[in-house]
């Protein structure tokens, strides 16, 4: 499977932070796919959370005349 550039939360990620919930938990087998969930559903919310943070100065740098992007 090929992997786009703008995909998020990337397969990497995830699977950095499945392993931090592995060992979080004591390193007990029969967890990795709940732990792949999870780490995805984090990994979502936080990208979220961030880009409606970034949304409010994204629309006042438009709304005086500036790029949308700066």
């Amino acid at each position: 499977m090929t992997e786009r550039k703008d995909e998020f939360p990337k397969h990497e990620d995830i699977e950095r932070r499945a392993y931090e919930l592995y060992l979080e938990s004591g390193s007990e087998d029969g967890h990795a796919e709940e732990h792949w969930l999870i780490a995805e559903q984090e990994l979502a919310r936080d990208h979220a959370k961030s880009a409606e943070d970034a949304a409010p100065l994204r629309r006042k740098g438009a709304s005086q005349g500036g790029r949308a992007d700066d």
